[in-house]
Protein backbone atom coordinates (compact mmCIF):
# COMPACT_ATOMS: atom_id res chain seq x y z
CA UNK A 1 0.00 0.00 0.00
CA UNK A 2 2.95 2.33 0.29
CA UNK A 3 3.04 3.32 -3.48
CA UNK A 4 -0.77 3.98 -3.25
CA UNK A 5 -0.50 5.88 -0.31
CA UNK A 6 1.70 8.51 -1.71
CA UNK A 7 -0.08 8.71 -4.92
CA UNK A 8 -3.52 9.14 -2.84
CA UNK A 9 -2.07 12.02 -0.67
CA UNK A 10 -0.52 13.73 -3.56
CA UNK A 11 -3.96 13.85 -5.50
CA UNK A 12 -6.57 13.78 -2.84
CA UNK A 13 -5.26 14.08 0.37
CA UNK A 14 -5.77 11.62 3.57
CA UNK A 15 -9.07 11.64 3.56
CA UNK A 16 -9.75 9.96 0.52
CA UNK A 17 -6.62 7.07 1.64
CA UNK A 18 -8.65 6.73 4.52
CA UNK A 19 -12.07 6.19 2.52
CA UNK A 20 -10.41 3.32 0.51
CA UNK A 21 -8.42 1.40 3.58
CA UNK A 22 -11.41 1.14 6.06
CA UNK A 23 -13.18 -0.88 3.71
CA UNK A 24 -10.76 -3.69 4.64
CA UNK A 25 -10.49 -5.90 7.99
CA UNK A 26 -6.80 -5.36 9.55
CA UNK A 27 -6.15 -2.14 7.93
CA UNK A 28 -3.63 0.42 8.08
CA UNK A 29 -7.26 2.51 9.17
CA UNK A 30 -8.19 0.04 12.18
CA UNK A 31 -4.44 0.37 13.51
CA UNK A 32 -3.59 4.27 13.44
CA UNK A 33 -7.35 4.74 15.26
CA UNK A 34 -6.33 2.23 18.15
CA UNK A 35 -3.17 4.26 19.04
CA UNK A 36 -5.68 7.33 19.61
CA UNK A 37 -6.60 8.65 22.76
CA UNK A 38 -9.98 8.24 24.10
CA UNK A 39 -11.99 11.44 24.74
CA UNK A 40 -15.91 11.34 25.80
CA UNK A 41 -16.17 7.83 24.94
CA UNK A 42 -14.77 8.23 21.38
CA UNK A 43 -11.02 7.28 20.20
CA UNK A 44 -9.74 9.94 17.75
CA UNK A 45 -6.56 9.14 15.55
CA UNK A 46 -3.57 11.04 16.52
CA UNK A 47 -1.76 11.48 13.33
CA UNK A 48 -1.15 14.79 12.23
CA UNK A 49 -2.69 15.37 8.88
CA UNK A 50 -5.94 13.39 10.02
CA UNK A 51 -8.97 15.77 10.88
CA UNK A 52 -9.89 15.83 14.16
CA UNK A 53 -13.74 15.47 14.46
CA UNK A 54 -15.55 19.25 15.59
CA UNK A 55 -17.58 18.97 18.51
CA UNK A 56 -20.81 19.92 17.12
CA UNK A 57 -20.66 16.48 14.47
CA UNK A 58 -19.05 14.90 17.52
CA UNK A 59 -22.56 15.39 19.32
CA UNK A 60 -24.89 14.54 16.07
CA UNK A 61 -22.78 11.13 15.70
CA UNK A 62 -23.40 9.63 18.89
CA UNK A 63 -26.92 11.26 18.57
CA UNK A 64 -27.38 8.51 15.86
CA UNK A 65 -25.98 6.61 16.70
CA UNK A 66 -27.82 6.37 19.63
CA UNK A 67 -31.14 6.69 17.46
CA UNK A 68 -30.21 3.66 14.92
CA UNK A 69 -29.91 1.77 18.83
CA UNK A 70 -26.31 1.07 17.85
CA UNK A 71 -25.26 3.15 20.72
CA UNK A 72 -27.12 2.43 24.07
CA UNK A 73 -27.68 6.04 25.86
CA UNK A 74 -27.26 4.27 29.25
CA UNK A 75 -24.14 2.56 28.33
CA UNK A 76 -20.68 3.70 27.84
CA UNK A 77 -19.38 2.57 24.75
CA UNK A 78 -15.90 3.34 22.77
CA UNK A 79 -16.18 5.12 19.22
CA UNK A 80 -13.62 5.15 16.91
CA UNK A 81 -14.22 7.85 13.98
CA UNK A 82 -12.35 9.04 11.37
CA UNK A 83 -13.98 11.26 8.40
CA UNK A 84 -14.20 9.35 5.26
CA UNK A 85 -14.99 12.21 2.54
CA UNK A 86 -13.83 15.77 1.24
CA UNK A 87 -16.74 16.12 0.25
CA UNK A 88 -18.30 19.42 -0.78
CA UNK A 89 -22.36 19.34 0.52
CA UNK A 90 -22.16 16.87 3.25
CA UNK A 91 -20.04 15.28 6.65
CA UNK A 92 -19.28 11.64 6.30
CA UNK A 93 -17.70 9.14 9.16
CA UNK A 94 -16.50 5.97 9.49
CA UNK A 95 -17.72 4.49 12.86
CA UNK A 96 -16.47 1.83 14.85
CA UNK A 97 -18.60 1.01 17.97
CA UNK A 98 -17.43 -1.08 21.01
CA UNK A 99 -19.42 -4.50 21.28
CA UNK A 100 -17.95 -5.58 24.62
CA UNK A 101 -15.41 -4.54 27.35
CA UNK A 102 -12.91 -6.65 25.79
CA UNK A 103 -12.20 -4.40 23.10
CA UNK A 104 -11.75 -7.35 20.85
CA UNK A 105 -15.07 -6.88 18.92
CA UNK A 106 -15.82 -3.56 17.28
CA UNK A 107 -18.90 -2.98 14.83
CA UNK A 108 -18.62 -1.03 11.83
CA UNK A 109 -20.73 1.78 10.37
CA UNK A 110 -21.22 4.70 8.43
CA UNK A 111 -23.00 8.38 9.54
CA UNK A 112 -23.54 10.95 7.18
CA UNK A 113 -24.63 14.35 8.22
CA UNK A 114 -26.60 16.47 5.77
CA UNK A 115 -25.32 20.49 5.46
CA UNK A 116 -27.07 23.35 4.73
CA UNK A 117 -25.69 23.38 0.96
CA UNK A 118 -27.32 19.63 0.42
CA UNK A 119 -30.45 21.23 1.27
CA UNK A 120 -29.91 23.74 -1.47
CA UNK A 121 -30.07 21.12 -4.27
CA UNK A 122 -32.30 18.13 -2.94
CA UNK A 123 -34.29 17.51 -0.28
CA UNK A 124 -31.72 14.92 1.70
CA UNK A 125 -34.26 13.28 3.96
CA UNK A 126 -36.49 12.08 0.33
CA UNK A 127 -33.17 10.84 -0.63
CA UNK A 128 -32.62 8.65 2.63
CA UNK A 129 -35.93 6.94 1.65
CA UNK A 130 -34.05 5.23 -1.60
CA UNK A 131 -30.89 4.48 1.11
CA UNK A 132 -33.41 2.27 2.86
CA UNK A 133 -35.35 1.12 -0.16
CA UNK A 134 -32.04 -0.06 -1.89
CA UNK A 135 -30.57 -1.57 1.32
CA UNK A 136 -33.84 -3.87 1.71
CA UNK A 137 -33.00 -4.94 -2.36
CA UNK A 138 -29.76 -5.86 -0.95
CA UNK A 139 -27.78 -3.59 -3.90
CA UNK A 140 -26.74 -0.80 -0.89
CA UNK A 141 -25.94 -0.98 2.53
CA UNK A 142 -28.20 -1.82 4.76
CA UNK A 143 -29.50 1.26 6.67
CA UNK A 144 -30.08 1.36 10.13
CA UNK A 145 -31.61 5.17 11.00
CA UNK A 146 -32.90 8.35 8.83
CA UNK A 147 -34.01 11.55 9.96
CA UNK A 148 -34.12 14.93 8.58
CA UNK A 149 -30.08 15.96 9.74
CA UNK A 150 -28.25 12.89 8.69
CA UNK A 151 -28.54 8.84 8.08
CA UNK A 152 -26.46 5.66 9.10
CA UNK A 153 -25.70 2.14 7.29
CA UNK A 154 -23.57 -0.52 7.49
CA UNK A 155 -19.91 -0.23 6.73
CA UNK A 156 -19.55 -2.07 3.18
CA UNK A 157 -16.67 -4.47 2.68
CA UNK A 158 -14.72 -3.68 -0.36
CA UNK A 159 -13.45 -0.90 -2.45
CA UNK A 160 -14.88 2.05 -4.80
CA UNK A 161 -14.70 1.84 -8.31
CA UNK A 162 -12.89 4.19 -10.28
CA UNK A 163 -13.14 4.60 -14.43
CA UNK A 164 -10.30 2.32 -15.16
CA UNK A 165 -12.26 -0.58 -13.19
CA UNK A 166 -15.53 0.18 -15.25
CA UNK A 167 -13.06 0.30 -18.87
CA UNK A 168 -11.02 -2.36 -17.79
CA UNK A 169 -7.76 -0.06 -18.85
CA UNK A 170 -5.85 -1.09 -15.54
CA UNK A 171 -4.82 -4.32 -16.43
CA UNK A 172 -7.72 -6.04 -14.45
CA UNK A 173 -10.99 -7.19 -15.98
CA UNK A 174 -13.63 -4.92 -16.01
CA UNK A 175 -16.26 -5.31 -13.10
CA UNK A 176 -19.13 -3.64 -14.65
CA UNK A 177 -21.22 -6.46 -16.38
CA UNK A 178 -22.23 -7.29 -12.75
CA UNK A 179 -23.40 -3.32 -12.30
CA UNK A 180 -26.31 -3.98 -14.81
CA UNK A 181 -28.65 -6.53 -12.27
CA UNK A 182 -29.05 -3.76 -9.45
CA UNK A 183 -29.44 -1.25 -11.62
CA UNK A 184 -31.93 -2.47 -13.36
CA UNK A 185 -33.51 -3.49 -10.04
CA UNK A 186 -33.60 0.06 -8.56
CA UNK A 187 -35.22 1.66 -12.12
CA UNK A 188 -38.04 -1.04 -12.17
CA UNK A 189 -38.53 -0.32 -8.26
CA UNK A 190 -41.52 2.24 -7.51
CA UNK A 191 -40.99 5.81 -6.97
CA UNK A 192 -41.25 6.02 -2.93
CA UNK A 193 -44.50 7.83 -2.35
CA UNK A 194 -42.34 10.82 -0.88
CA UNK A 195 -41.53 12.00 -4.60
CA UNK A 196 -45.13 11.85 -5.25
CA UNK A 197 -48.13 13.78 -4.81
CA UNK A 198 -51.61 12.63 -6.03
CA UNK A 199 -49.88 9.77 -7.49
CA UNK A 200 -47.44 11.56 -10.07
CA UNK A 201 -44.22 12.98 -9.75
CA UNK A 202 -44.40 15.81 -7.16
CA UNK A 203 -41.74 18.89 -7.85
CA UNK A 204 -40.42 17.17 -11.20
CA UNK A 205 -37.62 15.40 -12.51
CA UNK A 206 -34.78 15.31 -9.78
CA UNK A 207 -32.04 16.21 -12.25
CA UNK A 208 -33.76 18.82 -13.82
CA UNK A 209 -35.24 20.57 -10.32
CA UNK A 210 -31.38 20.61 -8.88
CA UNK A 211 -30.18 21.92 -11.38
CA UNK A 212 -32.48 24.86 -11.80
CA UNK A 213 -32.25 25.21 -7.59
CA UNK A 214 -28.18 25.66 -8.73
CA UNK A 215 -28.80 28.29 -11.26
CA UNK A 216 -31.06 29.95 -8.77
CA UNK A 217 -28.15 30.14 -5.91
CA UNK A 218 -25.72 31.00 -7.85
CA UNK A 219 -27.79 33.80 -9.54
CA UNK A 220 -28.33 34.71 -5.77
CA UNK A 221 -24.15 34.85 -5.18
CA UNK A 222 -23.47 37.03 -8.34
CA UNK A 223 -26.06 39.78 -6.99
CA UNK A 224 -24.10 39.63 -3.87
CA UNK A 225 -20.94 40.01 -5.83
CA UNK A 226 -19.63 36.61 -6.71
CA UNK A 227 -18.47 36.19 -9.89
CA UNK A 228 -18.88 32.99 -12.09
CA UNK A 229 -15.66 31.40 -12.94
CA UNK A 230 -13.92 33.14 -15.81
CA UNK A 231 -14.82 31.55 -19.05
CA UNK A 232 -18.33 30.96 -17.41
CA UNK A 233 -21.08 32.76 -18.48
CA UNK A 234 -24.61 32.66 -15.92
CA UNK A 235 -26.94 33.15 -18.87
CA UNK A 236 -25.27 30.39 -21.08
CA UNK A 237 -25.65 28.23 -18.29
CA UNK A 238 -29.45 29.07 -18.24
CA UNK A 239 -29.66 28.94 -21.79
CA UNK A 240 -28.32 25.15 -21.91
CA UNK A 241 -30.85 24.60 -19.12
CA UNK A 242 -33.95 25.38 -20.84
CA UNK A 243 -32.35 23.66 -24.12
CA UNK A 244 -32.67 20.44 -22.24
CA UNK A 245 -35.54 20.81 -20.52
CA UNK A 246 -37.04 21.48 -24.11
CA UNK A 247 -35.64 18.60 -25.72
CA UNK A 248 -36.34 16.04 -22.77
CA UNK A 249 -39.94 17.65 -22.50
CA UNK A 250 -40.61 17.13 -25.89
CA UNK A 251 -39.30 13.54 -25.91
CA UNK A 252 -41.83 12.81 -22.62
CA UNK A 253 -39.28 10.03 -21.45
CA UNK A 254 -40.65 7.98 -18.86
CA UNK A 255 -39.42 8.42 -15.01
CA UNK A 256 -37.67 5.79 -13.07
CA UNK A 257 -36.94 5.57 -9.39
CA UNK A 258 -32.73 6.28 -10.61
CA UNK A 259 -29.50 6.96 -8.70
CA UNK A 260 -28.44 10.40 -10.01
CA UNK A 261 -25.07 10.30 -8.72
CA UNK A 262 -24.05 6.73 -10.47
CA UNK A 263 -20.15 7.83 -11.11
CA UNK A 264 -18.09 4.63 -10.67
CA UNK A 265 -16.73 5.94 -7.16
CA UNK A 266 -19.98 5.63 -5.86
CA UNK A 267 -20.24 1.30 -6.66
CA UNK A 268 -18.55 -0.34 -3.99
CA UNK A 269 -17.34 -3.68 -5.27
CA UNK A 270 -16.15 -6.72 -3.33
CA UNK A 271 -15.38 -10.27 -4.76
CA UNK A 272 -17.63 -11.82 -2.23
CA UNK A 273 -20.77 -9.17 -1.96
CA UNK A 274 -20.27 -8.16 -5.99
CA UNK A 275 -21.31 -4.14 -6.68
CA UNK A 276 -23.05 -2.37 -4.44
CA UNK A 277 -24.54 1.33 -4.33
CA UNK A 278 -23.91 4.20 -2.14
CA UNK A 279 -24.48 7.97 -1.78
CA UNK A 280 -28.05 8.18 -2.67
CA UNK A 281 -28.07 11.95 -2.11
CA UNK A 282 -29.59 12.98 -5.71
CA UNK A 283 -32.00 9.89 -6.04
CA UNK A 284 -35.31 9.69 -6.84
CA UNK A 285 -37.20 10.60 -10.01
CA UNK A 286 -35.35 10.54 -13.13
CA UNK A 287 -33.94 9.31 -16.77
CA UNK A 288 -32.62 6.00 -16.49
CA UNK A 289 -29.98 7.11 -19.47
CA UNK A 290 -28.47 9.40 -17.32
CA UNK A 291 -27.73 7.27 -14.67
CA UNK A 292 -26.43 4.65 -17.50
CA UNK A 293 -24.20 6.91 -19.18
CA UNK A 294 -22.75 8.53 -15.65
CA UNK A 295 -21.78 5.29 -15.03
CA UNK A 296 -19.44 4.64 -18.35
CA UNK A 297 -18.04 8.47 -18.67
CA UNK A 298 -14.96 9.50 -19.23
CA UNK A 299 -12.20 12.34 -19.05
CA UNK A 300 -10.27 10.07 -21.56
CA UNK A 301 -11.45 9.67 -24.89
CA UNK A 302 -9.93 6.69 -25.97
CA UNK A 303 -10.72 4.78 -22.70
CA UNK A 304 -14.21 4.68 -23.68
CA UNK A 305 -14.86 1.03 -24.07
CA UNK A 306 -17.77 0.65 -26.87
CA UNK A 307 -17.96 -3.19 -26.78
CA UNK A 308 -18.27 -3.30 -22.93
CA UNK A 309 -20.92 -0.34 -23.51
CA UNK A 310 -23.14 -2.49 -25.68
CA UNK A 311 -22.67 -5.76 -23.49
CA UNK A 312 -23.53 -4.19 -20.53
CA UNK A 313 -27.13 -2.29 -21.76
CA UNK A 314 -28.08 -5.74 -23.31
CA UNK A 315 -27.87 -7.37 -19.56
CA UNK A 316 -29.72 -4.03 -18.57
CA UNK A 317 -32.10 -4.50 -20.46
CA UNK A 318 -32.62 -8.42 -20.45
CA UNK A 319 -32.72 -7.65 -16.74
CA UNK A 320 -35.02 -4.76 -16.97
CA UNK A 321 -37.44 -6.55 -19.52
CA UNK A 322 -37.72 -10.06 -17.14
CA UNK A 323 -38.75 -7.80 -14.25
CA UNK A 324 -41.42 -6.16 -16.05
CA UNK A 325 -42.17 -9.16 -18.22
CA UNK A 326 -41.90 -7.62 -21.45
CA UNK A 327 -42.07 -9.94 -24.78
CA UNK A 328 -38.94 -10.89 -26.03
CA UNK A 329 -39.59 -10.22 -29.65
CA UNK A 330 -39.66 -6.64 -28.47
CA UNK A 331 -35.55 -6.90 -27.62
CA UNK A 332 -33.82 -5.86 -30.85
CA UNK A 333 -36.29 -2.55 -31.13
CA UNK A 334 -35.44 -1.90 -27.56
CA UNK A 335 -31.91 -2.22 -27.97
CA UNK A 336 -31.76 -0.41 -30.29
CA UNK A 337 -33.89 2.54 -28.49
CA UNK A 338 -31.88 2.35 -25.31
CA UNK A 339 -28.11 2.94 -26.98
CA UNK A 340 -29.75 6.19 -28.64
CA UNK A 341 -31.39 7.08 -25.71
CA UNK A 342 -28.04 6.71 -23.27
CA UNK A 343 -26.14 8.10 -25.72
CA UNK A 344 -28.08 11.12 -26.19
CA UNK A 345 -27.70 11.86 -22.56
CA UNK A 346 -23.67 12.59 -22.45
CA UNK A 347 -23.54 16.16 -22.88
CA UNK A 348 -26.01 16.73 -19.99
CA UNK A 349 -24.15 14.66 -17.53
CA UNK A 350 -21.54 17.01 -18.03
CA UNK A 351 -24.12 19.99 -17.91
CA UNK A 352 -24.71 18.75 -14.54
CA UNK A 353 -21.41 18.85 -13.71
CA UNK A 354 -20.29 21.81 -14.98
CA UNK A 355 -23.56 23.43 -12.60
CA UNK A 356 -22.19 21.48 -9.76
CA UNK A 357 -18.79 23.11 -9.81
CA UNK A 358 -20.01 26.74 -10.41
CA UNK A 359 -22.46 25.98 -7.47
CA UNK A 360 -19.66 24.74 -5.46
CA UNK A 361 -17.20 27.98 -6.56
CA UNK A 362 -19.77 30.32 -5.71
CA UNK A 363 -19.91 29.11 -2.09
CA UNK A 364 -15.84 28.33 -1.77
CA UNK A 365 -13.93 30.80 -5.21
CA UNK A 366 -11.39 28.12 -5.00
CA UNK A 367 -9.42 27.71 -8.26
CA UNK A 368 -9.66 23.96 -8.22
CA UNK A 369 -13.85 24.13 -8.64
CA UNK A 370 -13.27 27.19 -11.34
CA UNK A 371 -11.04 24.88 -13.09
CA UNK A 372 -13.22 21.81 -13.11
CA UNK A 373 -16.45 23.60 -14.00
CA UNK A 374 -14.70 25.28 -17.00
CA UNK A 375 -13.49 21.45 -18.32
CA UNK A 376 -16.89 20.45 -18.33
CA UNK A 377 -18.56 23.20 -19.57
CA UNK A 378 -16.27 22.81 -22.90
CA UNK A 379 -16.73 18.55 -22.75
CA UNK A 380 -20.83 20.19 -22.38
CA UNK A 381 -20.27 21.97 -25.67
CA UNK A 382 -18.12 19.42 -27.71
CA UNK A 383 -20.86 17.05 -26.92
CA UNK A 384 -24.16 19.17 -27.13
CA UNK A 385 -24.56 17.52 -30.71
CA UNK A 386 -25.21 14.24 -29.34
CA UNK A 387 -28.54 15.72 -27.82
CA UNK A 388 -29.77 17.32 -30.56
CA UNK A 389 -28.92 14.19 -32.90
CA UNK A 390 -30.30 11.45 -30.42
CA UNK A 391 -33.40 13.02 -29.48
CA UNK A 392 -34.01 13.43 -33.54
CA UNK A 393 -33.99 9.82 -33.93
CA UNK A 394 -35.91 9.14 -31.05
CA UNK A 395 -38.54 11.29 -31.80
CA UNK A 396 -38.96 9.93 -35.27
CA UNK A 397 -42.25 11.10 -36.15
CA UNK A 398 -42.06 14.82 -34.39
CA UNK A 399 -40.89 17.73 -35.55
CA UNK A 400 -36.93 18.35 -35.44
CA UNK A 401 -35.14 19.11 -32.23
CA UNK A 402 -34.25 23.01 -32.47
CA UNK A 403 -30.73 23.25 -32.35
CA UNK A 404 -28.69 25.45 -29.24
CA UNK A 405 -27.57 28.48 -30.57
CA UNK A 406 -23.63 27.64 -31.36
CA UNK A 407 -20.51 29.06 -30.35
CA UNK A 408 -18.98 26.54 -28.24
CA UNK A 409 -17.54 27.84 -24.90
CA UNK A 410 -18.05 31.50 -23.86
Amino acid sequence: LQSTEAAMRATFGLAWLVALLSCHTGCPFQAALRRGARMRGCVFSKAEDVQTVPREHLKKLREILVESEVLSPSTRSNIRVAKLSAGFCNDVYACEVEQDASGNKWRRFVVKLFSRLAELRVDPAKSAVVDDMAGRLQIAASLHYRNRFGLCHEMLPGTTLTEEDIHGTNGRPSVVLEIARPIALLHASPIPEDFLQAGCVDDGNILLRAMDKMLEHVARKEEEGQEVPKGLDLERLDAAVRHTKCVLGDLALPHVLGHGDLKPSNVVWSPSSGPKFIDFELSGPNYRGFDLYKLFRTNAKESFRHDLFQQFLQIYLQESEALRKASPSTFDAGMEQLTTEVMMFEPITWLEAALFFVFAHAEDPNPRWAKLAVHRWERYWEKVHRLEENAGKLAQHREPVTALASGGPV
